[in-house]
C-alpha cells in the first residue's frame, strides 16, 4: 500500500511538471485556458494595478460584455467588474465576500440574469473558470474557490484548483489561453463584444420560473455582507430583448434594484447579437444609461 502511495505520488508529480513544461500535456490532461470572457486579464489587472472603484460589479456574461466601467467616470466615479461565464447570485456572493477583503467600495451591483437565479444548486463552470484561467490566489480568493468547491462537489475542479494554484507561483494565467475571436478586453473587467448584431427579435417564447431558495439566500448573504462593511447593494435586471419573468423575487429591504429593460434600448434588435447579450454599441449606450442611474442612486440621503 505504500509502495503504490508513494508511485502514484510519483506519477502524479511527473504528470504535473509535464504539464508545466508542455502545454498540450496542459490542454489534455488538466485543463484548456481560455481568452472567453478573459478572466485572466481582469484578475491580472486587479492584482497588478493599483484600484480603488467606488463600484464593484458581480454577475454572469451579461454583466462584463454588457456593463463597461468607464462610463462611471462622466459622473467622477470608477468601478471595476468581477463576473464571469454562467456566474449566478450563489458565486457572486462568495466572490464579493473575497473582494471586500481587497477593497471596500461605495457600492456593490449584482447582476442577476434570471434564469441563473432558478437553479437549486451551484454550477462549478464559474469555479473551473476563476480556478484555470484566473490569477488571484490570496487567501481570500483561494477560501472563496474553497466554499464555492464545498457547494459544486467537483473533483475535477479540486485538481484545476490544486495545479493552477501551484503554476501560478511562476507564471500568470492566459499564456496558453485560447483567443476569444469575437471579444476584446478593454479594461476594468469589460470585454468588448464584435458578433454581428441582430436585425429582429429572436422568435422565443418568453420563459418564467421561480427564484431558488440558494439564490434568495445569497441574495440575503450578500444584503448582510454589504451592511456590515457600509456598502450600498444594488440588484440589476440585465436588458433582454424577450424578458423572462420570474416569481418570488428577494425583499428589496436594504437595497436598491434596478431593471435594465427600463433602458430605452432594451428592446433595440440591432443592440443585441442573441436575445440578452449586447454588441459593443448597444454596450455603450446601456452603460451610459445605467451609470446615469446608479449616480442617481449616489445622490439619495
Amino acid at each position: 500500500m505504500v509502495r503504490f502511495g508513494v508511485l502514484l505520488l510519483a506519477v502524479w508529480t511527473l504528470g504535473l511538471l509535464a504539464s508545466l513544461v508542455n502545454p498540450h500535456v496542459e490542454s489534455a490532461f488538466v485543463a484548456k485556458q481560455s481568452d472567453w470572457g478573459h478572466v485572466n486579464k481582469k484578475t491580472l489587472e486587479w492584482r497588478e494595478a493599483d484600484l480603488s472603484p467606488d463600484v464593484m460589479f458581480f454577475g454572469s456574461s451579461t454583466c462584463y460584455s454588457g456593463i463597461d466601467p468607464h462610463a462611471l467616470e462622466s459622473h467622477g466615479l470608477k468601478g471595476f467588474s468581477f463576473c464571469s461565464n454562467a456566474q449566478g447570485p450563489q458565486h457572486s456572493m462568495v466572490l464579493l465576500e473575497a473582494a471586500l477583503k481587497d477593497h471596500v467600495p461605495a457600492m456593490a451591483v449584482l447582476d442577476l440574469y434570471p434564469m441563473l437565479c432558478t437553479s437549486p444548486t451551484m454550477s462549478a463552470e464559474p469555479l473551473r473558470d476563476w480556478a484555470v484561467n484566473g490569477n488571484l490566489w490570496t487567501a481570500p480568493w483561494r477560501d472563496a474557490m474553497l466554499t464555492m468547491l464545498r457547494n459544486t462537489q467537483d473533483p475535477f475542479a479540486a485538481l484545476q484548483m490544486l495545479y493552477f494554484g501551484l503554476r501560478n507561483t511562476w507564471t500568470p494565467s492566459g499564456d496558453r489561453a485560447k483567443p476569444d475571436p469575437h471579444g476584446a478586453y478593454s479594461g476594468l473587467g469589460f470585454v468588448l463584444r464584435s458578433f454581428p448584431a441582430l436585425h429582429a427579435v429572436p422568435a422565443k417564447t418568453p420563459s418564467s420560473g421561480r427564484w431558488s431558495s440558494t439564490a434568495l439566500a445569497a441574495v440575503d448573504s450578500a444584503r448582510t455582507v454589504c451592511k456590515q462593511h457600509g456598502v450600498s447593494l444594488v440588484l440589476l435586471t440585465p436588458p433582454q430583448l424577450v424578458e423572462q419573468e420570474l416569481e418570488g423575487r428577494p425583499s428589496l429591504s436594504g437595497m436598491a434594484w434596478i431593471d435594465g429593460n427600463a433602458w430605452p434600448g432594451a428592446k433595440t434588435p440591432g443592440f443585441y447579437y442573441d436575445d440578452h447579450h449586447l454588441v459593443a454599441e448597444g454596450a455603450a449606450s446601456y452603460s451610459r444609461w445605467l451609470a446615469a442611474e446608479l449616480n442617481r442612486q449616489f445622490q439619495r440621503p
